[in-house]
């Protein structure tokens, strides 16, 4: 008879032996194709994410045309941010995924969050502590997570940096899908307010979102940390819109 340690061992060689004679099946989470290699989404989704390469702004990290320290948005409207980073660019593919996310699959979080906290290793490697955009005590009943909480603490468990709950949205807001800019700079006012101002100051914070639009909401909020003598704010998401002329907008905030 087989001795319990001999057991395991088989059962250890048959699962790497079911491993590369019969690769797990996955739905690519984009189209729900299946895919066999193991990954998340189907080489033809793979192909359409597009990755935020060397063409950014230095400051708010759209993609532009070519490399620069400010964009023309930032010209005329100079964050109150340090820096801000995103993985991808904002397009129909990726704006399917935060919608998933958003809506039930809060699972994409650890998907999203690793190749985020790669950027935020290398770009705010001096980073104090983690924090995320708020929502509402309504908003969080009915939608059972804070996506941005989540997408925190998966970035927390893969690089060390410690979370802060240090935000809190006092008070629903109209829904900034159809809002221009400055529409939506109105309707957050007043809409958050920084719960510990005594852990800010002096910190270097990473502010966490899953997408940047017109970049309003989480201006909204460095503002509010640096008012907290937080000593710099960097922004970083999951996808962020590319530099465009026009206020064109997205459905993709709360």
């Amino acid at each position: 008879m087989l001795t319990e340690k001999w057991k395991k061992k088989m059962q250890c060689i048959k699962s790497a032996l079911r491993s590369v004679f019969f690769p797990e099946k996955y739905a690519c989470e984009c189209c729900g194709r299946e895919v066999f290699s193991g990954e998340r989404f189907c080489a033809k989704c793979l192909s359409e994410i597009s990755y935020t390469g060397e063409n950014i702004c230095e400051r708010c990290g759209r993609q532009v045309s070519e490399r620069c320290d400010y964009c023309d948005e930032c010209k005329s409207f100079v964050p109150c941010f340090d820096k801000a980073r995103s993985v991808c660019s904002y397009n129909d593919l990726t704006r399917k995924l935060v919608l998933r996310f958003k809506n039930g699959k809060a699972y994409l979080a650890r998907l999203f969050a690793e190749k985020m906290s790669e950027i935020a290793a290398r770009e705010f490697s001096d980073a104090d502590a983690l924090v995320y955009v708020p929502i509402t005590r309504k908003r969080l009943r009915k939608r059972g997570y804070n996506q941005a909480r989540l997408l925190a603490g998966e970035i927390s468990q893969r690089t060390g940096i410690a979370v802060a709950d240090v935000l809190q949205k006092k008070k629903d807001t109209e829904d900034q899908k159809k809002l221009t800019k400055k529409q939506r700079k109105r309707n957050l006012q007043a809409a958050f307010a920084v719960t510990d101002k005594v852990f800010c100051k002096d910190k270097t914070l990473i502010l966490v979102d899953d997408v940047m639009t017109t970049g309003v909401t989480v201006n909204e909020i460095a503002a509010l940390l640096l008012g907290a003598r937080a000593k710099k704010v960097y922004v970083l998401t999951f996808a962020a819109v590319p530099f465009r002329k026009s206020e064109a907008e997205s459905d993709a905030d709360e």
